[in-house]
């Protein structure tokens, strides 16, 4: 039988690499994301086997593994970042730790040296090379005979789709991938194996807690990430939020990854804050599909408000009252959740309810008109304020693309301008790893092939990640990234200006300085259409001509450099 026979049948394939495209081909995979080296020789060249899964060439691994990562969360289909060694793995490590903290379907294939030299300290060897990751996936395996490799993978993928959902790895020496399959492959098929485990909350936590939203009198719902991607989750949600006559929030910037709801929806209120009377004035909070708080530093205050009850409903038990507590836990999917909830609770009509909703609503809108007018009023003024072009993007991109907020210490400023009236979908990190929408737009334009995907991002964290450009630009990707120049690491310097505590001192900002490369002309060199604008005034004819441009198109944006954020 000819090999291509055997591929085709999907009967015993001669190797451990083509045992590996015919597990991805199974699972309907048809992307492999890579940065390669010479332990992947054979699963390179089995790929010629396999048209069906486009092999992508990212010229660092981070890029590959923020590519999947985005992939993988917008599609809610498992990705594939094929690392190379310890090296390779090491690189990736910063992106991995995003994809962590969203829990994204993300899987690392993680090519070794063969078993011969592994316990040698052979060259890209370690003795603990799992330890790299083990803290950010929720399996870690190393393949141990050719023959197991099918069901390993299965196992790996299966392990990253089941809720809660999370990175996987899987390590596969090369010895291994190289030798003879001796099994039938698939073995077993991916439909014997792939299911995603979504759980219903327990009916008891279901009727405590709906129970406390037919009681509360002044109700919000705060909407999270798991709900962002799912078209029936925002359903339910939509439906739950007009049975309890609530306002629904987006929770804190800090764990959001994406909108759950967009901002000219009837019930949007903005934002998560204390000090917000959707949250301040309410006697019941549902964290609809939310993951726990996240802390920058050391609480100097209470994370959700006294004397209010809260339900939280998430599919990662770990998150529920993780750091300030609940009165009523559901584990559980959140699509599911809220549909359990709707079918608890009979419709609430309620004179106090409506005018916490109204005041809620109200209130965000009138503040937020009044703060985009203060803001539109500056646009002549130069250097540019970063909240001032947040602003003018707001207005200027198109209302059907897709966004990746990648601003470090503008991203607060990106989120308040895009969120609130636009109905574009949206994506930030989920984590400090500078750079990752680099490579994550690049996933996104292929999960979203008919959208325009902006990257906005800073110019230190351009650097981070500008081999991105080499992959967009390969593949005419019409990727825009849009650079904030202040030619510094803002955020270094208010830490700095944190530390002096306002008691002044040196005006001096050690190892900020970010003066120097020409960002437009480093990204023509890599083939984009680049210019460069220093005015409002010239900015939309600058996003209109990189919008025009085949392929990908930055446009760096210089901003006032003596600004370090909110």
């Amino acid at each position: 039988m000819q090999l291509q026979d055997r591929v085709a049948s999907a009967a015993l394939v001669h190797d451990g690499a083509h045992a590996i495209f015919e597990i991805l081909r199974d699972w309907k995979i048809d992307l492999l994301f890579t940065c390669p080296g010479s332990t992947e020789a054979a699963v390179l060249d089995a790929s010629l086997d396999y048209p069906g899964v486009r092999v992508i060439l990212t010229t660092h691994e981070a890029i590959a593994v923020s590519a999947a990562d985005a992939y993988a969360r917008v599609t809610g289909r498992p990705a594939i970042a094929y690392l190379h060694a310890n090296v390779g793995l090491a690189n990736g490590v910063a992106h991995l730790t995003c994809a962590a903290n969203a829990h994204s379907p993300l899987v690392i294939l993680n090519g070794l040296k063969s078993t011969a030299i592994a316990n040698r300290d052979g060259f890209t060897t370690s003795p603990f090379q799992q330890d790299y990751i083990r803290q950010l996936v929720k399996r870690s395996r190393v393949a141990l005979k050719t023959d197991g490799i099918p069901g390993d993978l299965s196992r790996t993928l299966q392990a990253a789709v089941a809720e809660p959902m999370g990175p996987a790895y899987l390590g596969l020496p090369q010895d291994l991938v190289e030798a003879q399959v001796d099994v039938d492959v698939p073995s077993p098929p991916a439909k014997r194996q792939r299911f995603a485990a979504r759980r219903r909350p327990d009916p008891a936590d279901v009727s405590a807690a709906a129970e406390l939203l037919a009681a509360g009198k002044a109700v919000t719902i705060v909407a999270g990430s798991e709900i962002a991607f799912h078209i029936d989750a925002q359903d339910a949600l939509t439906a739950l939020a007009d049975r309890l006559e609530a306002p629904i929030v987006l929770e804190d910037r800090r764990t959001g990854q994406a909108a759950a709801i967009h901002g000219d929806h009837p019930a949007f209120a903005g934002t998560y804050s204390l000090t917000h009377p959707a949250i301040a004035g309410a006697d019941v909070l549902l964290y609809a599909g939310m993951y726990s708080f996240v802390e920058f530093e050391e609480a100097r205050g209470p994370l959700q408000p006294a004397g209010a009850k809260i339900v939280h409903l998430c599919s990662d038990p770990a998150q529920l009252g993780k750091l300030a507590g609940v009165d009523v836990g559901l584990a559980g999917n959140a699509e599911l959740g809220l549909y359990d909830l709707i079918g608890a609770i009979a419709p609430v009509t309620s004179t106090s309810r409506a005018a916490h909703k109204a005041a809620a609503i109200a209130a965000h809108r009138s503040s937020t008109d009044a703060h985009r007018a203060a803001l539109r009023r500056r646009y002549a003024e130069t250097p540019i304020h970063p909240q001032v072009l947040c602003e003018a993007l707001n207005e200027m991109l198109p209302r059907d693309c897709f966004v990746l907020n990648d601003a470090v210490t503008s991203g607060g400023y990106l989120a308040e301008s895009i969120i609130p009236d636009a109905a574009r979908e949206h994506l930030t990190a989920a984590g400090g790893s500078l750079s990752w929408g680099m490579g994550g737009a690049i996933g996104v334009q292929l999960a979203r092939p008919k959208a325009r995907v902006v990257d906005v991002v800073g110019d230190g964290s351009f650097q981070f990640g500008i081999q991105a450009l080499f992959t967009a630009q390969q593949m005419q990707l019409p990727i825009t990234y849009i650079v904030l120049d202040n030619v510094s690491y803002a955020a270094v310097r208010a830490a700095v200006k944190r530390h002096r505590k306002g008691t002044g001192g040196s005006a001096a900002y050690p190892a900020s300085d970010l003066r120097g490369p020409d960002i437009a002309a480093i990204a023509r060199g890599f083939g984009a259409h680049a210019e460069t604008v220093d005015r409002i005034a010239d900015l939309q004819a600058a996003l209109d001509r990189a919008f025009a441009a085949a392929g990908t198109s930055v446009v760096v944006v210089k901003t006032d450099s003596s600004h370090t954020g909110p």
